[in-house]
């Protein structure tokens, strides 16, 4: 699965090839900051925003089976050294449906409705939204985001895809597998 921890050994190379998903949710977007899931022109990247402390990355895993978009503070980065090899632009934080980092989780509920997945950190929540996407060659996949909450506002966004089987998983579900670090 997909973890910060293998960015660290990737090589950035851009790859054009849309997957081939067919429908999508109207809670669930594809893309947060300008990098979608589905659009592989962007295979691994990070961005920093010159104007605040925000990074949006994108890591891919194997042949885009298993693909994370992160918009969130830089710190959303494993190390500084990795931190250090990004480019830097202006990134847009909001999701196609309105949400940006600093809403309150009352606000994303009222746009959203609840989610379909909770999930209880240390420190946070995590409100995942997940739709069963289809997907040519694959016995099924999932079109995920999900909104990190910290002191009642979204303090990260993840937008996630997973297809199964790929790299050999057999099995991804959505109410249980959760990839985040603490942030």
């Amino acid at each position: 699965m997909i973890g910060l921890a293998i960015l660290a050994a990737v090589t950035f190379s851009p790859v054009r090839l849309e997957p081939p998903i067919k429908r999508v949710s109207p809670r669930v977007t594809d893309a947060v900051a300008g990098l979608s899931v589905r659009r592989r022109e962007v295979a691994q990247v990070i961005w920093l925003d010159p104007r605040e402390d925000v990074v949006a990355l994108k890591v891919v895993d194997c042949d885009y089976s298993h693909v994370l978009v992160r918009l969130g503070p830089r710190s959303t980065c494993e190390s500084e050294k990795f931190c250090s090899q990004r480019e830097t632009r202006r990134l847009h934080k909001v999701t196609k449906h309105g949400i940006a980092l600093g809403i309150k989780s009352k606000e994303l509920k009222e746009k959203l409705s609840s989610p379909d997945y909770v999930h209880r950190m240390k420190a946070s929540l995590i409100w995942r939204y997940a739709v069963k996407v289809d997907h040519e060659g694959a016995d099924f996949a999932y079109l995920y985001n999900d909104y990190i909450i910290k002191g009642g506002k979204v303090v990260a966004i993840e937008v996630g895809y997973e297809q199964v089987p790929g790299c050999g998983d057999t099995n991804f579900n959505p109410a249980k597998d959760w990839y985040q670090d603490e942030i």
